[in-house]
């Protein structure tokens, strides 16, 4: 666990994408990082403007755990930059997406 993060914070500095997505999907297959692993690839779609991976991984992240911190604030914000009419816009906050406050 310990040195797939600090492999993916290595090939960050590097900016070695294509070995950085491989250990993002390694994490996602072990529990105690899957999350990480999501986050990741998301993060990492965003930067890339794919928007569309970008969001099914925040979806898969959202389900593991709605109550992630600026995770809906880090995908609106990101939307919002590009598509200023997006449809995250209709909702005030996290807490009318999953029905309950954070």
């Amino acid at each position: 666990t310990l040195s797939l993060l600090l492999q993916a914070e290595v090939l960050k500095i590097e900016k070695k994408f294509d070995q950085l997505s491989s250990i993002y999907e390694e994490m996602i297959k072990r529990k105690n990082t899957e999350t990480l692993g999501y986050r990741g690839l998301m993060e990492q779609n965003l930067n890339q403007q794919d928007f569309h991976h970008a969001f099914i991984y925040g979806e898969k992240l959202f389900f593991l755990n709605p109550k992630i911190e600026k995770l809906y604030d880090t995908l609106n914000y990101k939307l919002e930059a590009h598509y200023p009419q997006s449809s995250l816009r209709m909702f005030k906050s996290p807490d009318d997406v999953i029905g309950e406050p954070l």
